[in-house]
């Protein structure tokens, strides 16, 4: 295993931000390739050659001021700039070192700070960027109808679900008007033609049948908590927490039978200690339990959780994104990424690379 120190300082006179604002740590994260971006909250998106795990090199930074949300799919990164969201062009990147910005959707993100838009993002080049499948968190904003050829982009705000259609060439047009949801939304995921939603009091199903509007299917309502939600097969993850915006004090994993998907039903719920994002695959759920660190239970049946791997020492687990066909996995920790591969059978945690951002 190596231990990578990665300094911001030479990055910071690159990002046109007030002396005043404090640099982040890394929030979101997203996986295209053999390349892994991690977004520095507020200020930028880190760019990682990934093709080793054991020893993930950084190739290059992207300062965007005040972003927060990104994704990655056909060489397009999609993020927010302010309020606005903005697709860049990854080709032009790797030839001149500058970020084409290729469409802007103006007010997309009411809630993040709407000043001084002109400033666009200026990039330190990359040697290569990889066009290849690409994997999210659970924590994102942001999803597509079919990550191989995506086709449409599903952003949450607040209330209400947006619905872009996109091309491979990274350009956006707002298919029309958004589609209200009774409740706050924080998370999205796109698994056999449904939207899930993870919302402040509770997970909203929505069809895909027309990918242009999508249609409300079904609802399960939980305590008003902050919630993730990752779907395999008839089941589906949700982790509840308290928080700042969170309302209850509830710490849980919630296991939801969603085979009919009108009436979703819960199995059982699961005592936590702060849960946030999470993944499943192989019978096995990794939940990146806040303080408690990565958590790896195996999934005998759907109302039994049994601990099998635990790494405490990280720090506050945030998000993870999971490759199951190669047993990868990729965490965000305070100010750190880290890298496992896990055990098939037993689902043991082999630590392959730890990333720390020193700020």
């Amino acid at each position: 295993m190596k231990n990578i120190l990665v300094t911001l300082l030479s990055l910071i006179l690159l990002v046109s931000v007030s002396s005043a604002q404090e640099i982040s740590l890394p929030g979101k994260i997203w996986v295209e390739g053999e390349y892994l971006y991690v977004n520095i909250i507020d200020d930028g998106i880190l760019i990682f050659n990934n093709s080793d795990p054991s020893s993930p090199q950084q190739e290059s930074w992207i300062p965007i001021p005040n972003c927060r949300e990104l994704a990655v799919v056909k060489g397009i990164l999609y993020a927010n700039h302010y309020d606005d969201l903005v697709s860049l062009d990854m080709a032009e990147f790797i030839k001149n070192g500058t970020c084409e910005v290729i469409s802007r959707i103006e007010g997309v993100f009411p809630e993040r700070i709407n000043t001084e838009k002109d400033r666009l993002p200026i990039c330190r080049p990359a040697t290569h960027v990889g066009i290849a499948s690409a994997k999210g968190g659970s924590m994102s904003r942001i999803a597509f109808d079919n990550m191989d050829n995506p086709n449409f982009l599903y952003v949450i705000n607040e209330q209400e679900i947006q619905v872009y259609n996109v091309n491979n060439e990274g350009s956006m047009e707002s298919v029309g008007s958004s589609i209200p949801v009774e409740d706050v939304v924080e998370t999205i995921f796109v698994q056999d033609g449904n939207l899930f939603l993870g919302a402040q009091s509770g997970m909203y199903i929505y069809s895909l049948d027309d990918p242009r509007r999508p249609q409300f299917t079904g609802r399960y309502t939980h305590l008003t908590s902050c919630d993730p939600v990752v779907v395999q097969d008839n089941l589906a993850y949700v982790t509840v927490r308290d928080g700042n915006n969170c309302g209850q004090t509830v710490n849980q994993l919630h296991v939801v039978n969603i085979e009919n998907l009108s009436s979703p039903s819960l199995v059982r719920s699961h005592e936590m200690t702060n849960p946030h994002g999470l993944a499943v695959a192989d019978d096995k759920v990794f939940i990146c339990d806040g303080m408690a660190g990565l958590r790896v239970f195996q999934t005998d049946s759907p109302d039994s959780l049994r601990p099998i791997s635990v790494d405490s020492d990280m720090g506050k687990a945030y998000d993870v994104i999971l490759n199951p066909e190669n047993r990868h996995l990729v965490v965000v920790a305070d100010n750190k990424v880290i890298q496992y591969n896990y055990s098939n059978t037993l689902g043991r945690l082999n630590k392959l690379s730890e990333v720390i951002i020193e700020l």
